[in-house]
């Protein structure tokens, strides 16, 4: 792509977002309904969905141009952009699910009706996954080199336990059968090959017979007249194919394919991205170079005038403060709050103010319950936890945060006063500019300064501050004073050194003297918080481990016991294959049906909620600091086995470059003896992930068939665990521990940075042998997400997209009347992808393949039919439609769209349920 393309898609990207930031200007909200008494719900979720639709098209174009462009400022300033829109995006789509039809909160959002008005194709909708978020690991902070050194150490001393390898093996399809039923099935083959050959064997007798009356035909036939015209019509006929094929080629029907299976365009798009990362790497370097030289030489030239500017600016703001206060200042804090306050507008500056004021009664609040009891503080953080966002905490509506607002604000302002009047015509190599990077370093310069000059102009004026406050004091003390200073001086010197020698030990005494503990009720002194029982028990298990070197030790033990793996070959979310549903609005509203997902919309909620926030700490941080946005900590896949669960979870992992933790029961199973193994290893694994996490490296942590941890055992009855090596009480434990160290994702008081850590849960029973605890699971997993059968469409492409995997086009196998894809996708009805990859590879194994790229180059059609991949179905496991049905009331359960229909059938009922509820509660 040429620059000045880039450019254009640049320009494109930030018009369009200015127009989105004055449709949501806070002070002016543009949302209708919000105004005018009752909600139009139509209107809003017009509103929203044309917001969240522009949203993606402005993502769509700066996430292109961030990974294609090559200068070095450029690149900076659009990756400002690229952030607070990602942070919006996500907002957006939790406002869209409150405004779902009919009040479902589903996650899966139909916008083919706006697609349509729009007029947009459905692929304009995909939300491409940042690809940066891999590449680059700029993220990674220099502070935590070390320990990323640990972590690729002790993965490489152990790599036999940790390799994941993402192709899962083919699933074996022989069951279980008793000697009777083996023999039977022996003598039927046995039966039907004697058959065969009986058959064979007759067919050969009749075509003798048919020779043996022909044989005077055959006598007068010209043998060289039938050989000449065989051979030139096979020459003919290859002729016509190489023809055919050369016109294909041209057209662009036939595109030539290399050995990969990528065509000419695809490899060559490739090289062009490869040549262009080397010459962003190159510019990249170059830029860091020449900005620490121009540094250093704006330093020597302006630094002493920056010095003057700050010290005359916070000298002035102290005069100032005396005077409006008649006290000095102890610190900076009110001439940086002074300074925060120039700079937001008359209406943000009020928001700021009416915050301020909130936290000043909070704390006033606080002190007042201070004095009383203890079960009052026990009320007080019940309310406070309450008050902490939560997953499954409501969307507010409105306009975004102003915080985001100012953010997309700068970098339009920025774009419009910087780059949209730059001229370019001598920068073809597209290299920095340097009267830019001269006002950017003479900022840095600045910051630099800044905390010098603060901590000397506050020693050099309470210097002179304490000698005036001296010299006052002398004044005042006379009489009776005067006289006991006399008779110190009388004393000596000796005596003043004694007095000084008591007076330094005397502060010192008070230095040593620890603070009263405070008492409670019955005089106890109050205690510090208790360790938990995870802390404690990875306390004994590491021993005397130094401090330093505990983060490499618990480490180790999570990689040799197999917790923290690497994933071998991953794939992308790609490979998730199917389009969006065109007529899923159409379906939800007239039929009033639950319609399955479509792959798009899988992709979509599996971007939005786990890769974004996961890779950007940007998005994260802004989930916990906007009320409508809940934090994703945890996410939920359901779906019979095959419908790629398994592959979204290390598809998480790959894009965003994450830690990957696999505490499932299945590979936990014989590693927790019981209650305090279960505390360390939960203990570990959530220390060691926000650790990484806090120096920029996230984790993902998956747990496998979810039943058999939130599992609820029925009433008198013993259980029979499936694994002897993983008892119910131990999969208690492992629950509790689980969940504890889920409540404890929460930022870090001293960075203010949200860990970056998603729970990933999969589950293909969710109607276990044992009773599910549903309530528990839906409180734990914030978003659930349905992993469907695929339809006939989505069908349709999944066997075109595995057969093409193995090197062949599904184009020149159809040439063969015995081959159709339209068959297959309609007899594949029930089965999963997984099932359908399964079939693909008993039937087009390696040397077979290879026998049919040597037909097709030579010419030949294929022999490749739609039986045998039939016959292949015919082995792969299938999902009956009672054991789906099952699947899809769960999950209708789960996401609430049980709940809405039966209101709209029964209102009257699902009304005196309410009422019943209350009754309940005034009785209690």
């Amino acid at each position: 792509m040429s620059h000045a393309f880039l450019n254009e898609r640049w320009q494109n990207a930030m018009e369009s977002l200015n127009e989105q930031i004055e449709l949501e200007n806070p002070a002016e909200s543009a949302v209708p309904g919000l105004a005018e008494g009752p909600l139009d719900w139509e209107q809003m979720w017009k509103h929203y969905a044309t917001l969240y639709v522009r949203y993606i098209s402005i993502f769509r174009d700066l996430e292109l141009c961030y990974d294609e462009m090559v200068h070095p400022q450029k690149r900076r300033d659009v990756k400002a952009a690229l952030k607070s829109v990602m942070s919006r995006l996500v907002m957006l789509k939790e406002q869209l699910k409150f405004f779902g039809f009919e009040g479902s909160r589903i996650e899966y959002v139909n916008l083919d009706d706006l697609v349509i008005n729009l007029k947009l194709d459905p692929s304009d909708l995909e939300i491409p996954v940042p690809r940066y978020f891999r590449e680059e690991d700029d993220q990674i902070k220099p502070s935590g080199a070390k320990d990323m050194y640990i972590l690729s150490r002790c993965m490489k001393m152990n790599e036999s336990n940790i390799s994941v390898p993402q192709n899962e093996p083919l699933p074996k399809f022989v069951r279980p059968m008793d000697r009777a039923e083996a023999i039977r099935i022996i003598q039927r083959n046995e039966r039907g090959r004697q058959g065969c050959l009986r058959a064979k064997l007759m067919r050969q007798c009749r075509l003798e017979e048919k020779k043996a009356a022909s044989k005077a035909e055959y006598e007068a036939f010209d043998i060289k007249a039938a050989t000449t015209a065989l051979v030139v019509g096979h020459l003919d006929r290859s002729k016509t194919r190489a023809m055919r094929k050369r016109e294909m080629d041209f057209i662009g029907m036939f595109p030539k394919k290399y050995d990969d299976g990528k065509s000419e365009a695809a490899k060559q798009s490739d090289e062009n991205r490869l040549q262009r990362k080397k010459v962003q790497a190159f510019n990249e370097r170059d830029f860091a170079t020449k900005l620490q030289m121009l540094k250093s030489k704006v330093m020597e030239s302006d630094g002493a005038e920056i010095n003057d500017e700050l010290w005359e600016e916070r000298y002035n703001w102290y005069v100032s403060y005396k005077r409006l206060n008649k006290e000095y200042p102890k610190d900076w804090s009110g001439f940086y709050r002074k300074k925060h306050l120039e700079s937001l507008t008359p209406e943000q500056q009020a928001a700021f103010l009416a915050l301020e004021d909130k936290k000043d009664e909070e704390k006033g609040k606080k002190k007042k319950k201070g004095k009383k009891g203890k079960k009052e503080k026990k009320k007080g953080k019940k309310k406070k936890e309450k008050a902490a966002p939560s997953e499954n905490a409501e969307v507010t509506l409105g306009a975004p945060v102003p915080e985001l607002v100012d953010h997309m604000h700068e970098s339009v302002q920025k774009y419009k006063q910087v780059w949209a009047t730059l001229d370019e015509t001598s920068n073809f190599e597209q290299t920095f500019d340097e009267g830019i990077a001269r006002k950017t370093v003479r900022g840095l310069v600045r910051d630099e300064i800044c905390p010098n000059v603060d901590v000397q102009l506050l020693a050099y004026l309470n210097n002179i501050v304490g000698s005036k406050g001296k010299k006052e004091k002398k004044g005042k003390k006379k009489g009776k004073k005067a006289k006991k200073k006399k008779e110190k001086k009388a004393g000596g010197e000796e005596g003043k050194k004694e007095e000084a020698k008591e007076g330094g030990e005397a502060k010192e005494a008070k230095k040593k003297k620890k603070p009263k503990a405070k008492k409670g009720k019955k005089g106890k002194t109050s205690k510090a918080k208790k360790p938990s029982a995870g802390e404690k028990a990875v306390k004994e298990l590491l021993g005397d481990t130094p401090e330093e070197e505990k983060l490499m030790a618990m480490v180790q033990r999570l990689v040799k016991i197999g917790i923290i793996k690497k994933l071998v070959d991953p794939k992308p979310l790609s490979e998730l294959v199917g389009d969006m549903n065109v007529l899923g609005s159409h379906q939800q509203q007239k039929l009033d049906t639950f319609n399955d997902p479509s792959m798009a919309q899988l992709r979509a909620c599996v971007t939005v909620h786990g890769i974004l926030p996961l890779g950007e700490q940007y998005v994260k941080d802004m989930q916990f600091k906007v009320p409508s946005v809940p934090p994703t900590n945890t996410m939920l896949l359901v779906g019979p086995k095959g419908t790629g669960k398994t592959l979204i979870a290390k598809a998480i992992a790959y894009h965003t470059n994450a830690i990957f933790m696999d505490m499932s029961p299945k590979n936990v199973a014989g590693k927790l003896e019981g209650k305090e193994a279960a505390a360390a290893m939960a203990w570990m694994s959530f220390e060691v992930a926000k650790h990484y996490s806090g120096h920029g490296k996230p984790t993902v942590m998956y747990i496998d068939e979810v039943e058999k941890v939130w599992f609820e055992l029925p009433k008198g009855k013993k259980a029979k665990a499936e694994n002897k090596d993983l008892p119910p009480s131990v999969m208690k434990y492992w629950r509790k521990y689980i969940e504890e160290g889920k409540g404890g994702l929460k930022p870090n008081k001293t960075t203010g940075l949200a860990p970056r850590v998603l729970i990933v849960g999969n589950t293909a029973r969710p109607k276990y042998e044992f009773i599910m605890k549903d309530k528990e699971l839906k409180s734990f997993f914030g978003k659930i997400f349905f992993t469907p059968i695929p339809d006939y469409a989505t069908r349709l492409q999944i066997w075109k997209h595995y057969i093409n995997r193995t090197g062949l086009d599904c184009t020149e196998l159809s040439l063969n009347r015995k081959f159709s894809l339209s068959i297959l996708a309609h007899a594949s009805a029930g089965y999963s992808a997984g099932s359908i990859r399964a079939a693909v590879k008993l039937t087009l194994w390696d040397s077979k393949v290879k026998k049919l790229k040597k037909m097709l180059n030579a010419g030949r059609a294929s022999c490749v039919t739609t039986n045998e991949f039939v016959s292949a179905l015919s082995k792969v496991p299938f999902v009956f439609k009672g054991d789906y049905e099952k699947f899809v009331a769960f999950a209708c359960k789960m996401n609430g769209e049980a709940k809405r229909r039966k209101a709209k059938n029964n209102p009257e009922a699902s009304a005196g349920d309410g009422k019943k509820k209350k009754k309940k509660k005034k009785k209690k």
